[in-house]
């Protein structure tokens, strides 16, 4: 399960909100992150955004954003982790398949946050 933690900025900001976003989703091959109100900026480095959706691949290490929003209405982030495989049994459901298929099972998990 993708893991969101809201921290509080590490340096001041003008911003009425700042805080720092890290997400974990170890093992997935994608991750979708969006935040639903805005307007906000965020920062990765030294490259900094105001689009209100961020596609992340290679998820091996945790992402961390510099998020900062000027609106009083709570700022909500959705993260969606795209990971191969299942850890439900399907062995029933492959089973009915043609012999001459082939498959591909992906798992979603997804996870919120407000701030």
């Amino acid at each position: 399960m993708p893991v969101i933690e809201i921290l509080p900025a590490a340096t001041g900001s003008p911003a009425a909100r700042a805080v720092q976003v890290h997400v974990q989703a170890s093992g997935s091959y994608l991750v979708e992150v969006r935040f639903d109100e805005g307007p906000v900026s965020w920062r990765v480095d030294d490259r900094t955004s105001t689009s209100n959706h961020l596609v992340w691949v290679g998820t091996d290490d945790p992402l961390t954003l510099a998020v900062e929003s000027n609106s009083k209405t709570p700022v909500t982030l959705r993260v969606k982790a795209f990971y191969l495989g299942s850890d439900v049994p399907i062995d029933e459901l492959m089973a009915q398949l043609p012999r001459w298929s082939t498959s591909t099972v992906q798992t979603v998990l997804e996870t919120t946050a407000s701030f």
